[in-house]
């Protein structure tokens, strides 16, 4: 899923109706996982029940829920369909002008025009055909239109994904067993100039087709082995702009299309040495193809165009190919206290161009090529955990950092918006990140929740960017804390709370403006040199 956001990250794309659990892999990232430099977020859906039909929903102020499970044949095969609406937009509406005609004076040229609303609907169907196979197919499509005019007045964004996937489960013995997927996936997203002049529309959409298989090997007590490989097909339609109307001025472009393949394989064993030590390792092997039909410029110090290289459809225009080592180890002090280390090197071969810094829809996901080299990142990481003798809480903490290449930023003053030699207008250079993390859960009684604390730093030194200086990435917000308390009244009654506390992230603002040869021209911040305020909000 390329934006897991609705309504601009007010809302997640995962509706907890359809989940059935969720795993993220912050340190040590298992080999099976490639193709991106940050954590992974494994979502699995609900398989519906195969015992009886159940029937669960509600009706919001913001959004509406519905979810359906029931047997097809029961304890062979099942489905979930499970779908949510958002009206956001009306209850802005509505919430807007009530407080207006009450009269409060911030709201005086409140207009309740706004447009905010999404939908999305998941659906999975499991089939046992017999004891050692079981098909699965599940599907995820979500729509999002987003105009709200106190932000911008004269355009409106849409955006969405769409995922299907067919799952087949293969148990070969009692030690061997697979997991076949063929995977299609979808995300376009569009921006809608409302002015009665240009009056435009910007699109954009990159699609996937992916053939993966896993397998588990359980050798013995003490070695579980997973090996697999992954062939995917990625399609790209970095921007096209149309006029909207006969009256419109602007004029229809398109910048080319662009085609890869990605392959790769992978082996982990999860190796048991002794009682007290475990360790995990494996590596991934991960090679990139970037196909024609294309058109390759070379440029000279100045970024002028020196040569071109014509590539026909299909021909090879650029090869990449790493190996990703990882390695991860446990080792038990006594029964209540442990230590992990880990090591972890990942390649991401896409890469997300942006000149905003909300992270909007309109960002555009392209391809390594000629220019672009492949992301790389290492990191390490140290843990303690510790149980109580009861069991009562636990407590981890863990320090990391991590160490990153070819990161890509944009020049100062980027030309971003459809340049079909977009590789003009970025850089790159080094990133690094380093942090704590601090938990104490308690897990027992009639009240629960956990404290959660992270101290971070992200920043980046790309050579032409803020006078070669290192800069704080935008999402760079150095404190996060967290409390989720939870209080067991009665057998019927819960009452919990949740407590948020974020440092705020960094953006490039204009300090001033200067005028030259009768033209005015901002004059910016270092890059990232403002800070957005702190965050913090309390639900009960």
């Amino acid at each position: 899923i390329y934006n897991p956001s609705h309504a601009l990250g007010f809302f997640s794309v995962f509706n907890p109706d359809a989940i059935k659990n969720v795993k993220i892999y912050k340190s040590h990232m298992p080999s099976q996982f490639g193709g991106r430099l940050s954590s992974v977020l494994d979502v699995r859906m609900k398989e519906g029940n195969n015992k009886e039909q159940k029937v669960s929903g509600g009706i919001g102020l913001i959004a509406s829920r519905l979810t359906i499970e029931a047997p097809i044949k029961k304890d062979k095969s099942s489905f979930m369909i499970s779908g949510r609406y958002s009206y956001a937009g009306h209850t802005v509406n509505a919430l807007g002008s009530g407080l207006q005609y009450l009269g409060v004076s911030s709201l005086n040229d409140f207009s309740p025009k706004n447009e905010i609303d999404f939908f999305d609907m998941n659906a999975k169907i499991n089939v046992e055909i017999n004891e050692n196979n079981h098909l699965y197919f599940s599907a995820y499509t979500g729509r999002d239109h987003f105009f709200y005019i106190d932000i911008d007045d004269s355009s409106s964004m849409d955006w969405g994904n769409s995922i299907a996937n067919l799952r087949w489960n293969h148990i070969y013995n009692k030690r061997l067993f697979s997991n076949s997927m063929l995977v299609y996936s979808k995300y376009d997203y569009s921006y809608i100039l409302r002015d009665s002049a240009l009056n435009f529309k910007w699109s954009a959409k990159m699609q996937e087709i992916d053939l993966k298989s896993d397998f588990d090997f359980y050798l013995n007590a003490s070695n579980h082995i997973k090996f697999g490989f992954a062939l995917e097909n990625h399609f790209y339609k970095p921007g096209k702009l149309s006029p909207r109307t006969s009256e419109s001025i602007t004029k229809s472009f398109e910048l080319a299309h662009k085609k890869t393949l990605e392959g790769s394989i992978y082996i982990n064993n999860e190796q048991k040495i002794t009682d007290k030590l475990k360790i995990n390792y494996g590596f991934r092997y991960s090679n990139f193809f970037l196909l024609g039909a294309a058109t390759v410029n070379q440029y000279d110090a100045d970024f002028d165009i020196i040569a071109t290289n014509e590539y026909k459809n299909g021909e090879l225009v650029q090869f990449y190919h790493g190996l990703e080592p990882r390695f991860s180890a446990r080792y038990l002090l006594n029964p209540k206290n442990a230590l992990k280390v880990s090591y972890t090197r990942t390649q991401q071969y896409q890469h997300l161009i942006s000149n905003s810094t909300v992270g909007l829809p309109t960002d555009v996901w392209l391809p390594s090529d000629t220019h672009i080299k492949p992301q790389i990142a290492d990191q390490y990481s140290l843990g303690y955990y510790k149980t109580t003798k009861n069991k009562k809480y636990d407590f981890f903490t863990e320090i990391y950092f991590k160490k990153m290449n070819n990161i890509i930023d944009y020049k100062d003053n980027a030309d971003l918006f459809l340049n079909p030699n977009i590789e003009t207008q970025v850089l790159s250079g080094s990133g690094q990140s380093y942090g704590a993390e601090f938990l104490l859960e308690k897990k027992t009684g009639d009240l629960k929740g956990w404290l959660s604390y992270t101290w971070s730093n992200t920043e980046k030194t790309i050579e032409g960017i803020n006078n070669n200086k290192a800069y704080p990435v935008t999402y760079n917000k150095q404190h996060n804390f967290s409390a989720t308390l939870a209080y067991q009244l009665t057998k019927r009654t819960t009452l919990s709370s949740v407590f948020k506390f974020t440092s705020g992230g960094f953006i490039t603002i204009p300090e001033g403006t200067f005028n030259y040869y009768r033209a005015s021209f901002n004059y910016y911040s270092s890059r990232n040199g403002y800070q957005l305020p702190a965050y913090h909000r309390m639900d009960i």
